[in-house]
């Protein structure tokens, strides 16, 4: 938004971004209001120093806005304490840093890639951990708990899950605290965490990379994907989440489906739909040119059944015509989780703040 319109949000030790052109942003930390401006401190790239100015004069006609998503990874600090520890840098001359980490250091304590012991203060159980590979890869494991002067990890490598130090992953590589898909999935508290990761050590990790596996861990639900790459992730009974919104509605809204036969070619499904009437169809027929994702993270609240039993309770109902359809009290989603759970919260009516809890079709 313009400068103005931000001015009457901003608070001390708030992040600034400021849009110079689509690949240039500028970071500043909000000080001290003044009249009809306020002043930041932020690092000048042109003099590699660290500056206190008005935002007027660094905004411009540019738009800007409060960006925290930081926060997702790092605890910030108290007001006073961002300010004081941006204050506290000014006319430094700094040459190996930019806007952007300056702000989030002042913010946080910690920005962008770091070695193990600088991202050591920081990490706390649950964390998802982020490696930087010399081949432009990336590397992930889940926080567990620290021990003296390390942290222990569950880490899924070579298809194994294995309860490792992290110093023995991450030697001289950089790492980072990466929780921002917090954005799109809340993540289980840490106890939960941590328990998903711990009940998997020694198994063999179910999925092709350990990002898929750090994310089901913390949230139940992993990155969106093509049909072709989630097919080999499928086992019988998972629930299929397929994103229908394509970004043209206010809110997300998702088709729900319960895989009841797999193979290598394809995945049959039972869903219900907006007819009120449950079919039998191919995954890769309803999730066409769409992203899709196995979401059980419903078993942490109500318990799954076997998989064979998740799918003879949706086999029950193909081609037969169910409560009329109501995103508020009936849609696919409940349905899909009343086969693979018994009982429903649909997550798209609390989306659209509509929640709505309901024991649908007695057994």
């Amino acid at each position: 938004m313009p400068y103005r319109q931000l001015l009457k949000l901003l608070e001390p030790g708030v992040l600034i971004e400021i849009e110079v052109t689509c690949d240039a942003h500028i970071w500043a930390v909000a000080i001290e209001s003044e009249k009809n401006d306020y002043f930041v401190v932020h690092y000048n790239t042109d003099v590699t120093t660290i500056c206190r100015k008005r935002l007027s004069t660094i905004a411009l006609s540019n738009n800007c806005r409060i960006n925290h998503l930081h926060d997702l990874n790092y605890t910030p600090f108290q007001e006073s304490e961002i300010v004081n520890r941006a204050l506290s840098k000014l006319g430094a001359c700094k040459k190996n840093t930019n806007s952007e980490n300056f702000a989030k250091e002042c913010r946080n304590g910690a920005a962008g890639w770091m070695s193990y012991s600088q991202l050591l203060p920081h990490i706390k159980p649950g964390c998802l951990i982020e490696i930087k590979l010399k081949t432009g890869l990336y590397d992930w494991a889940v926080a567990i708990k620290k021990e003296r002067n390390d942290y222990f990890v569950v880490h899924a490598k070579d298809r194994k899950v294995k309860y490792k130090r992290l110093i023995d992953i991450t030697g001289h590589k950089e790492c980072r605290i990466n929780n921002l898909n917090d954005l799109e999935n809340a993540p289980f508290p840490e106890i939960i965490i941590v328990e998903r990761a711990m009940r998997n050590v020694g198994k063999v990790n179910p999925f092709e990379d350990n990002e898929y596996f750090a994310r089901e861990c913390r949230y139940g639900v992993a990155g969106w994907i093509p049909y072709d790459k989630l097919l080999p992730h499928i086992k019988l009974g998972d629930l299929i989440e397929i994103d229908v919104s394509r970004g043209m509605l206010p809110i997300p809204i998702y088709h729900w489906a319960v895989a009841i036969e797999v193979d290598a070619e394809d995945c049959f499904v039972v869903n219900l739909r907006d007819d009120s009437v449950v079919y039998r169809e191919r995954l890769s027929k309803i999730s066409l040119g769409k992203n899709c994702r196995i979401n059980n993270a419903y078993d942490e609240q109500s318990p799954a059944f076997k998989a064979e039993d998740v799918v003879k309770r949706a086999l029950d109902r193909v081609g037969k015509s169910m409560i009329q359809y109501s995103l508020r009290k009936y849609n696919c989603e409940h349905f899909a989780k009343y086969c693979r759970n018994g009982d429903a919260t649909s997550h798209q009516v609390r989306n659209a703040g509509l929640f709505v809890v309901d024991r649908i079709l007695g057994d």
